[in-house]
């Protein structure tokens, strides 16, 4: 009985959360989608007719755009096998001293957490 109340008890807290979610995330998304296959005009509401398809063949065979993806790709891929491959160098390179390994570190994840702790004392001091 106590492992079932409590699994109970469990899902009614994770509903509300879910609900945040579905509100917050899939109802924009499927509204962009809606408008992504109407001829909308934002100006004008209320306008708009069904087109389906059209603006995604369109800007298929935009020379911009296919150039503008092209593009993105390419610096995409290029820039996470450089920084994987600067991270496990640095990594590697770290790990080889044997001394002042944790003062290295430290001094590399310090910049990574100091925005962090910033916000959160901010937020500690709003809310209190």
């Amino acid at each position: 009985m106590k492992v079932k109340s409590s699994y109970i008890f469990a899902t009614k807290m994770f509903i509300p959360a879910i609900v945040f979610l579905l509100v917050v995330g899939v109802f924009p998304i499927t509204y962009m989608i809606y408008c992504s296959m109407t001829n909308a005009y934002m100006l004008k509401p209320g306008q708009e007719e069904l087109v389906a398809f059209t603006n995604y063949i369109r800007i298929l065979k935009d020379q911009y755009f296919l150039q503008a993806l092209k593009n993105t790709v390419i610096f995409t891929v290029i820039c996470v096998i450089f920084e994987t491959i600067l991270g496990i160098v640095l990594a590697m390179f770290i790990n080889s001293f044997k001394h002042g390994q944790k003062a290295f570190r430290t001094i590399i994840l310090v910049p990574m957490m100091v925005p962090q702790i910033t916000v959160s004392l901010m937020w500690q001091m709003m809310l209190s």
